[in-house]
């Protein structure tokens, strides 16, 4: 049995697509409520237990997920913060070049 790592790409009425592993390869799988949480979100962190190909258990990975969404966030406001410093900077030299 080995643990394999997946972040959920999609969710649809039948299937769920995770992206495995650090190669990120496409898995579509059939939305199984026995198997995968009833709440499960696409962006979830998710840590398979598997054997032969066959997913055995699903648990989702609070922490993975939650730093990913801060790490995510903290680089949207780094290219706000550019994108604003850039803009300011042109109304300057529009200001001094009319």
């Amino acid at each position: 049995m080995q643990t394999k790592k997946a972040v959920v790409e999609k969710i649809s009425e039948e299937t769920i697509t995770l992206l495995m592993g650090e190669e990120e390869r496409e898995m579509i799988i059939e939305r199984n409520p026995d198997l995968f949480p009833k709440e499960l979100k696409a962006g979830e962190w998710l840590e398979l237990e598997m054997e032969e190909g066959a997913i055995l258990s699903v648990r989702v990975d609070r922490t993975e997920t939650d730093q990913v969404k801060k790490r995510i966030q903290e680089k949207m406001e780094l290219l706000r913060r550019r994108a604003r410093e850039d803009e300011e900077r042109q109304d300057e030299e529009d200001q001094e070049h009319p």
